[in-house]
């Protein structure tokens, strides 16, 4: 029997009318879905290679963030700083420092680094207590490095001036100061070496001038061409370190600093420099007048 249109073999129909196109308003549907369907992946695409662009960006400024320098003046010439994840004291006088935060060393969970700029009480102050504490590396000019160690303490990275350490993602840098640096201990005066400024730098953190206690002197000049400090910790208390007039021509002729925080004044009447009129004479640099206890993010 002669097969009928539209059936195969089998009674099954065949679909002749596919072959044709469909109508155009069906076709003009189609395409429009399928932009729609593109434009919405290419929205997609674009958001995420925008994402992809983003993030190394975001991750640094969260690194940042993280990682930022805090800074807190604990009276005197006495710091506590968070660098790069670290913790690091410098010069912790506390004891009889009027000024020094109550229970500071308590609120303390670590300190990885004790700094000793020199080795008058004043700066030396509770060594003995926070080494006892927390076991940090002592970093610090030789002699007094030397006489920690002889006291039974192990971690301890003795320098000079012009030397370098690199400890555990910090580098510090010793550098010149013009002062003196002996203490008594049994009626007898025990020499400290010479005194020191200390230079701290961290990967993607602003390096940090402790200038210890000092006179101004020209080559501090050459402290700021090689080091390149961005903030700078600077005695003007008068009497045993620069004034305010010093310690400003230091700041105005000889560094170049972002940040500058007046330390060694107001502890005892003998220090009358006033860190308002420093601030008044400094016309290179932003003067923070710190308050004990509370943390600056630099």
């Amino acid at each position: 029997m002669p097969q009928q249109a539209g059936y195969a073999r089998g009674g099954i129909r065949r679909h002749t009318s596919l072959t044709q196109p469909p109508p155009l308003s069906v076709r003009q549907g189609a395409l429009t879905s399928m932009g729609e369907r593109l434009t919405g992946h290419g929205r997609m695409l674009t958001s995420c290679l925008l994402a992809v662009s983003t993030y190394p960006n975001l991750l640094a400024q969260a690194r940042r963030e993280i990682a930022a320098m805090k800074l807190t003046w604990l009276g005197h010439s006495a710091f506590h700083a968070e660098i790069a994840g670290k913790s690091v004291l410098i010069d912790p006088f506390l004891t009889g420092n009027p000024r020094a935060p109550e229970g500071f060393l308590d609120s303390l969970d670590r300190v990885d680094f004790l700094v000793l700029t020199h080795g008058h009480e004043d700066h030396l102050g509770d060594s003995d207590a926070v080494l006892e504490k927390f076991n940090p590396t002592l970093v610090t000019m030789y002699e007094i490095a030397m006489y920690y160690g002889s006291k039974g303490h192990e971690k301890v990275e003795p320098m000079n001036i012009g030397g370098s350490v690199t400890n555990d993602g910090l580098t510090f840098t010793m550098v010149n100061a013009q002062h003196s640096s002996a203490f008594m201990e049994a009626g007898k005066p025990v020499t400290m070496g010479d005194p020191a400024g200390m230079i701290i730098k961290a990967p993607g953190e602003k390096t940090l001038y402790h200038a210890g206690d000092t006179e101004v002197f020209s080559d501090m000049a050459l402290i700021q061409r090689i080091h390149e400090p961005k903030i700078g910790l600077i005695p003007m208390g008068d009497r045993f370190t620069m004034g305010p007039d010093t310690a400003a021509l230091a700041c105005n002729e000889f560094l170049n600093l972002e940040t500058i925080v007046p330390i060694h004044w107001g502890t005892m009447e003998l220090l009358t420099g006033d860190p308002e009129d420093f601030k008044k004479k400094v016309t290179r640099g932003e003067v923070t007048i710190a308050t004990p206890g509370q943390a600056m993010d630099l």
